[in-house]
Protein backbone atom coordinates (compact mmCIF):
# COMPACT_ATOMS: atom_id res chain seq x y z
CA UNK A 1 0.00 0.00 0.00
CA UNK A 2 1.21 3.52 -0.72
CA UNK A 3 0.44 6.96 0.61
CA UNK A 4 -0.21 9.86 -1.72
CA UNK A 5 0.93 13.16 -0.27
CA UNK A 6 -0.62 16.34 -1.61
CA UNK A 7 -0.34 19.96 -0.61
CA UNK A 8 -3.41 22.17 -0.49
CA UNK A 9 -1.95 25.30 -2.09
CA UNK A 10 -5.25 27.19 -1.97
CA UNK A 11 -5.00 27.40 1.79
CA UNK A 12 -1.38 28.53 1.70
CA UNK A 13 -1.93 31.61 -0.48
CA UNK A 14 -1.71 34.80 1.52
CA UNK A 15 -0.72 33.09 4.77
CA UNK A 16 2.11 30.89 3.57
CA UNK A 17 4.70 31.51 6.27
CA UNK A 18 2.23 31.40 9.18
CA UNK A 19 0.43 28.42 7.71
CA UNK A 20 3.59 26.42 7.03
CA UNK A 21 4.65 26.69 10.65
CA UNK A 22 1.45 25.07 11.95
CA UNK A 23 0.05 22.86 9.24
CA UNK A 24 2.66 21.45 6.93
CA UNK A 25 0.89 18.82 4.90
CA UNK A 26 -2.34 17.02 4.24
CA UNK A 27 -1.85 13.32 3.78
CA UNK A 28 -4.78 12.01 1.76
CA UNK A 29 -4.66 8.24 1.84
CA UNK A 30 -7.05 5.47 0.97
CA UNK A 31 -9.73 7.82 -0.34
CA UNK A 32 -12.21 5.46 -1.90
CA UNK A 33 -15.52 7.21 -1.35
CA UNK A 34 -16.40 10.59 -2.83
CA UNK A 35 -15.73 12.86 0.16
CA UNK A 36 -15.11 16.56 -0.37
CA UNK A 37 -13.09 18.42 2.23
CA UNK A 38 -11.47 21.76 2.88
CA UNK A 39 -8.98 23.07 5.40
CA UNK A 40 -8.66 26.63 6.62
CA UNK A 41 -6.63 28.31 9.32
CA UNK A 42 -7.06 31.10 11.84
CA UNK A 43 -4.54 32.47 14.31
CA UNK A 44 -5.76 30.04 16.98
CA UNK A 45 -6.96 26.94 15.12
CA UNK A 46 -7.12 24.88 11.95
CA UNK A 47 -10.59 24.00 10.68
CA UNK A 48 -11.34 20.90 8.62
CA UNK A 49 -14.72 20.56 6.91
CA UNK A 50 -15.84 17.31 5.31
CA UNK A 51 -19.04 16.93 3.29
CA UNK A 52 -20.64 13.63 4.31
CA UNK A 53 -24.27 13.90 3.17
CA UNK A 54 -26.53 11.08 4.26
CA UNK A 55 -23.91 9.43 6.45
CA UNK A 56 -24.95 8.60 9.99
CA UNK A 57 -22.45 9.93 12.53
CA UNK A 58 -22.17 6.46 14.07
CA UNK A 59 -20.47 5.43 10.78
CA UNK A 60 -17.72 8.04 11.24
CA UNK A 61 -14.59 7.47 13.30
CA UNK A 62 -12.08 10.16 14.35
CA UNK A 63 -8.73 9.16 15.85
CA UNK A 64 -5.38 10.78 16.60
CA UNK A 65 -1.89 9.33 16.40
CA UNK A 66 1.76 10.36 16.14
CA UNK A 67 3.63 9.56 12.96
CA UNK A 68 7.02 10.77 11.70
CA UNK A 69 7.08 13.74 14.09
CA UNK A 70 3.56 14.88 13.21
CA UNK A 71 0.32 14.73 15.12
CA UNK A 72 -2.10 13.04 12.74
CA UNK A 73 -5.89 13.29 12.74
CA UNK A 74 -7.56 10.34 10.97
CA UNK A 75 -11.20 10.45 9.84
CA UNK A 76 -12.70 7.29 8.38
CA UNK A 77 -16.03 5.66 7.76
CA UNK A 78 -18.47 4.44 5.13
CA UNK A 79 -20.31 6.49 2.50
CA UNK A 80 -23.96 6.02 1.52
CA UNK A 81 -22.77 3.72 -1.28
CA UNK A 82 -21.12 1.57 1.43
CA UNK A 83 -17.66 2.59 0.23
CA UNK A 84 -14.89 3.12 2.74
CA UNK A 85 -13.22 6.50 3.06
CA UNK A 86 -10.21 7.56 5.08
CA UNK A 87 -8.58 10.97 5.29
CA UNK A 88 -5.56 11.87 7.37
CA UNK A 89 -4.35 15.35 8.24
CA UNK A 90 -0.87 15.99 9.66
CA UNK A 91 -0.18 18.87 12.03
CA UNK A 92 3.11 20.07 13.46
CA UNK A 93 2.06 22.34 16.31
CA UNK A 94 -1.54 21.57 17.18
CA UNK A 95 -3.36 20.25 20.23
CA UNK A 96 -5.17 17.27 18.70
CA UNK A 97 -6.40 16.03 22.06
CA UNK A 98 -8.46 19.24 22.31
CA UNK A 99 -10.07 18.89 18.86
CA UNK A 100 -13.78 19.69 18.73
CA UNK A 101 -16.00 17.79 16.29
CA UNK A 102 -19.47 18.88 15.20
CA UNK A 103 -21.67 17.03 12.72
CA UNK A 104 -24.97 18.29 11.40
CA UNK A 105 -26.80 18.20 8.10
CA UNK A 106 -24.05 16.17 6.44
CA UNK A 107 -21.19 18.49 7.34
CA UNK A 108 -18.44 17.41 9.74
CA UNK A 109 -16.50 20.35 11.17
CA UNK A 110 -13.32 19.69 13.14
CA UNK A 111 -11.66 22.56 14.99
CA UNK A 112 -8.06 21.80 15.93
CA UNK A 113 -6.51 24.31 18.37
CA UNK A 114 -2.96 25.46 17.68
CA UNK A 115 -0.29 25.55 20.33
CA UNK A 116 0.41 29.04 21.57
CA UNK A 117 3.56 30.40 20.02
CA UNK A 118 6.03 31.56 22.61
CA UNK A 119 8.84 33.91 21.98
CA UNK A 120 11.81 33.96 24.29
CA UNK A 121 14.35 36.75 24.47
CA UNK A 122 17.83 35.52 25.24
CA UNK A 123 20.11 37.95 27.03
CA UNK A 124 23.69 38.21 25.84
CA UNK A 125 26.22 38.27 28.67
Amino acid sequence: MFTLKTYNLENLIGTASLFLEDWLTIDKSEIIGDVKSSVSSTDTSSIIELELPGIDKKNISIKTKEESGYNVLVIEGKTRQNKDFKKSYGFKDSLLDQTKAEYKEGLLILTVPKKEKKETVIQIT
